[in-house]
């Protein structure tokens, strides 16, 4: 067997290997949360209904009414990745306090709500644009929307799509996925140019589950058509999403988005970090 003839041999294999562990990523990105977490509105005393309701492709979904004593404003809160509607109760109760009512709820594929399959926002904002629908049947025409990492990043998507919100306010969204996707992978020990190839195959791969591209759910694709008044907050110390992609997104709107970025914190914490001056932000945003 000569030189080239293994050389050949040797980059089947390769490509046989980076197939079969690509098609895994993707699996394993997309597969169904469980809930690990179980916080309650009524842990902070609050009154709360627990309701069903299809997202508007059909899948079924499950959510929390948690309204506010005299309350001006509706805030629709949408989780992030791994998340469930319990993860995001600090805030949505710390919102409800604030005299917003709160409708939160599980994305497909996560905790209550039905579905197999993780999107990261194409089937996701099928979802909140449930929600939405939801409220419209209570008399709520529009609601704000305060979205974490992907439920910031669906937030942005959903408000290009329809013109129903008052308000998005993003927390932490990626701007590019599979930047966001290699990052993960470098903090454990992978380089990123390795790790920004293995997200990308491994998003083509989960086409399969998803039965559709993921690298079109990329929010920087959408938000220069976003039809409402957007906030964009983030930290200086997050390892996912960078400070120049938010402001890159903020830019992009129109008009452009207003963006706070929080310093001294990670992905996603700048409220348990800066908690006043979050919800001073909050409020100033919706003129509550």
């Amino acid at each position: 067997m000569n030189g080239f003839t293994l050389f050949l041999i040797a980059v089947l294999a390769f490509i046989v290997f980076w197939i079969i562990i690509t098609r895994a990523g993707g699996a394993a990105l997309t597969r169904r949360r469980v809930q690990t977490q179980t916080t309650l509105p009524s842990d902070f005393k609050l009154a709360y209904e627990e309701v069903s309701f299809p997202a508007r492709d059909g899948t079924p979904l499950v959510g929390w009414w948690i309204p506010a004593p005299n309350a001006h404003h509706t805030l629709i809160v949408c989780h992030g990745y791994n998340g469930t509607m319990d993860t995001v109760m600090v805030q949505a109760a710390a919102a409800v306090k604030a005299g917003f009512n709160v409708f939160t709820f599980d994305f497909r594929a996560h905790g209550r709500s039905g579905g197999e399959v993780i999107s990261f926002g194409m089937g996701e904002k099928e979802d909140l644009l449930g929600a939405l629908d939801f409220l419209r049947g209570r008399g709520i025409e529009r609601p704000g929307v305060w979205g974490f990492s992907m439920g910031a990043a669906t937030a942005l998507i959903a408000a290009a799509v329809v013109d129903g919100f008052a308000g998005v306010v993003a927390d932490s969204p990626y701007a590019y996925l599979k930047n966001t996707l290699a990052r993960q992978i470098a903090q454990r020990g992978i380089p990123y140019p390795i790790g920004w190839q293995f997200a990308a195959w491994s998003l083509v791969a989960a086409a399969i589950h998803t039965r559709g591209r993921l690298d079109q759910v990329d929010p920087i694709l959408w938000v220069q058509h976003v039809r409402c008044p957007a906030l964009i907050i983030g930290v200086d110390r997050d390892p996912f999403v960078t400070e120049s992609e938010l402001r890159a997104l903020a830019g992009k709107t129109t008009p452009p988005a207003a963006c706070w970025i929080v310093s001294g914190t990670g992905h996603a914490t700048a409220f348990t970090h800066a908690p006043r001056d979050y919800l001073a932000q909050l409020r100033a945003f919706f003129g509550a």
